[in-house]
């Protein structure tokens, strides 16, 4: 049944233009016409004129693609396995441009191409994949793999009873007091409350699988100074069974923070720890997750977080009271969760 566009042209509804007059349009273009010109000569839409002529300079060709029955466009395997690779070197690769790229490595032609949705689609149901939020691993880590592994095979031929880790952590004292209120307009809004300084304090931790070796809490930022000074007295430090916590043949694991290389600082505690047979081992740039004390930090957080009052009175004892909280059969989980223990 023959129907009127606005243009006052008549059309049929469901039914593509024909080859010859698509083809006008074309012509048109080429000869100077604007698509508003076009538009208005042929009694055609606007949005019809821009997309026959998008059509032509995608596909190079008027002829519409079919649409249902023994469709062309039918995902073949090949086509399938481009989409695949594609996605998995960059998921956040557009159907779109997976849709340009088939055309520009000519692996489809304008008649065999695949819609978008035709390649949303085969994401989906055929591949399995979903849109999810994308996890972001920074350059230098991925550039960093190699040491990650060349780390992993140093510590793998070490037994877990011998591996020390060191790490820092800092804990902000805040007050409780609110930030907001209200007061007559004009008026400042006064209220007696209590002052904080919002210190900073370093929790220095040294932990094995057995627990906690020792730590301290300073007041501000440590430094190299700090850092020779807590293992000189580390190192003379014995367990619960009278045993010292460093062994001949032990190792100890620290990150990469600049001063622990500093150029006094590394030498001077390498020095310490060889006359206790002891060996230095930095752990890859990038890795936390490789250091124990990270899951030991995490669990003294919560613990702040348990009475937060007492956290901002008395910071320091919290800080110590979550720490001696950690118990030996936790840490064997931190070193397995970690991978040193299966």
């Amino acid at each position: 049944m023959a129907a009127k566009n606005l243009h006052g042209r008549n059309y049929e509804p469901g039914k593509p233009l024909s080859e010859q007059f698509r083809g006008e349009i074309v012509n048109m273009l080429n000869r100077g016409f604007s698509k508003k010109q076009i538009s208005r000569d042929l009694q055609v839409a606007p949005r019809t004129v821009r997309k026959i002529i998008r059509h032509f300079q995608s596909y190079g060709t008027v002829s519409a693609f079919s649409r249902g029955g023994s469709d062309p466009r039918k995902v073949t395997e090949d086509v399938l396995q481009c989409i695949e690779i594609w996605k998995l070197q960059k998921p956040t690769t557009y159907a779109r441009e997976i849709q340009s790229k088939l055309l520009l490595e000519g692996i489809c032609d304008g008649f065999t191409v695949l819609s978008v949705s035709s390649i949303t689609h085969s994401q989906r149901g055929k591949l399995g994949m979903t849109r999810k939020k994308i996890c972001q691993i920074p350059t230098e880590q991925a550039r960093n793999i190699q040491k990650v592994d060349d780390f992993l095979q140093n510590t793998q031929r070490l037994s877990p009873m011998t591996l020390h880790f060191f790490d820092e952590a800092s804990v902000i004292k805040t007050t409780s007091n609110r930030l907001y209120g209200s007061s007559y307009r004009g008026f400042k809004a006064v209220e007696v409350q209590k002052y904080a300084s919002n210190a900073t304090f370093t929790v220095n931790l040294l932990h094995s699988v057995f627990g906690v070796d020792y730590y301290n809490v300073i007041l501000g930022a440590s430094n190299g100074e700090g850092l020779i000074g807590f293992f000189d007295y580390a190192l003379d430090c014995e367990r619960d069974n009278g045993l010292p916590v460093f062994l001949e043949g032990d190792t100890l694991i620290m990150d990469n923070c600049g001063f622990h290389h500093g150029r006094i600082t590394e030498s001077a505690l390498r020095a310490m720890l060889a006359t206790r047979g002891v060996t230095l081992l930095f752990q890859p740039p990038y890795s936390p997750h490789l250091n124990t004390c990270e899951y030991c930090f995490h669990q003294m957080k919560e613990g702040l977080r348990q009475d937060e009052h007492y956290s901002q009175e008395c910071t320091e004892m919290a800080v110590m009271d979550s720490i001696n909280s950690i118990t030996a059969s936790q840490s064997v989980n931190y070193f397995r969760h970690c991978g040193y223990i299966y």
